[in-house]
């Protein structure tokens, strides 16, 4: 008799720590998703993917995790947990990693979030057209060589940031952009006997090419094409 209850009693203390964590990692997933419907932050989105990481909920963890590398680029703890889940998705670092030249040429742009980007544009395009424009008064604050130099440098520098901004905040903020949930089959076509062309894995990056009832025509990030039922996708924004 003692033997029997000590037995559910080791069995209770045992068993007990992993429920209790489980739930309360369940609470704390509750919570960020009610904050990430209120607020489009990185480290909501940051620390909601590693929650659903952690309870090997791959396609949510993605889904997450994108969003906040898009929010904050020059993060790189988000990046290379973004690229791990990557490769547990199945998709080779060839279609994700950058080369040397391509970091080179993005590090002006991905440096600042969208807004700090826009607005530190926007500074310097306002700074060189107040130079200009004193140049056309023939007001000098400076060598007037220098000054005319001094406003096309700033008048060129603002625009490069202001554009980029925009099509960042197009790139960000498209709302084809998705995420397999959950493993799933491609179809050749969206009709109910149409002929399976492939798998694709939890947690795929893809677009959506096309919408047709109960399925999408999507492109995944490694190129590959086809039909899905709409229930195992995820859109990043809606």
């Amino acid at each position: 008799m003692h033997f029997k209850k000590a037995l559910q009693l080791i069995l209770i203390f045992l068993i007990f720590p992993f429920a209790f964590s489980f739930s309360l990692v369940t609470n704390t997933i509750e919570n960020l998703e009610f904050l990430s419907k209120q607020y489009n932050d990185y480290r909501i989105f940051y620390n909601l993917g590693q929650l659903y990481w952690q309870t090997n909920n791959i396609g949510r963890a993605v889904l997450n995790i994108k969003k906040a590398a898009l929010l904050k680029p020059s993060d790189r703890n988000i990046t290379r947990d973004l690229n791990e889940l990557r490769i547990i998705a199945g998709i080779s670092p060839v279609f994700f990693e950058t080369t040397p030249i391509e970091k080179a040429v993005l590090f002006p742009f991905s440096i600042f979030d969208i807004n700090t980007s826009y607005i530190f544009g926007l500074t310097f395009f306002i700074i060189g057209s107040i130079l200009l424009t004193f140049a056309f008064l023939q007001i000098y604050v400076i060598r007037k060589r220098i000054q005319k130099i001094f406003a096309f440098f700033f008048l060129v520098i603002g625009l490069v940031y202001i554009v980029s901004s925009m099509v960042r905040y197009s790139i960000l903020f498209n709302d084809k952009s998705a995420v397999v949930g959950n493993l799933s089959t491609l179809y050749e076509n969206y009709t109910s006997d149409s002929m399976s062309i492939g798998e694709v894995k939890e947690g795929t990056e893809c677009v959506v090419k096309k919408d047709e009832e109960k399925f999408l025509l999507i492109q995944t990030i490694d190129g590959k094409e086809g039909w899905i039922n709409r229930t195992n996708i995820e859109y990043l924004w809606k």
